[in-house]
């Protein structure tokens, strides 16, 4: 089974576009199986999503998805996230620049969202899996009045000995130009 790949960052109706995903992630995901996914704790299960300031993430509306193929069934769970946390901080801005100042949020799964994410664990037994796919879909409340692109980071902590997994790392995604940010009042 080729486990736990992170296609790309989904912004729905709000941005649109893939992101860099650090090589050492992709080791690390590839090598995610179902054992592993039926072995995590959802109520230590975290993300986190730095953007720059000015830009507000909607906690809300964020989701972790989780795609999972049994045979030829394949189940895709939306899970609530809330915020735990949001804290000034920065980012690598990458070779030839400073780091970046963000707006990092820690969100996790919302009660009713662990129960869920339990009983799709549940289903995940090694032998029935033949692909795990978790990414995350991120939403914006509101941006800078005129920005057309969002550089974000998000990262994953499945477990707290592993540690952060950076899953988005400073990539840019352009703004839906139809949605109008940067006007609350």
């Amino acid at each position: 089974m080729n486990a736990s790949r992170v296609a790309c960052l989904l912004i729905p109706a709000a941005l649109s576009g893939c992101m860099s995903v650090p090589i050492a992630t992709m080791a690390k995901l590839d090598s995610f199986d179902e054992t592993q996914f039926a072995q995590l704790d959802p109520s230590a299960l975290r993300v986190r999503v730095s953007m720059p300031t000015g830009f507000v993430l909607d906690p809300y509306a964020t989701r972790l998805v989780t795609t999972v193929t049994f045979g030829e069934t394949k189940r895709r769970d939306e899970f609530r996230l809330e915020r735990v946390s949001l804290l000034p901080s920065s980012r690598k801005g990458g070779f030839f620049s400073g780091d970046v100042p963000v707006a990092s949020y820690e969100l996790r799964l919302a009660p009713e969202s662990v129960a869920a994410f339990r009983g799709m664990q549940a289903l995940a037994r090694p032998g029935n899996v033949k692909d795990l796919d978790m990414n995350v879909q991120v939403s914006l409340k509101d941006a800078p009045r005129g920005a057309r692109e969002l550089r974000a980071w998000v990262d994953m902590l499945r477990d707290p000995v592993e540690g952060w997994i950076t899953l988005i790392d400073g990539g840019a995604i352009e703004i839906d130009k139809t949605t109008k940010y940067g006007e609350r009042k």
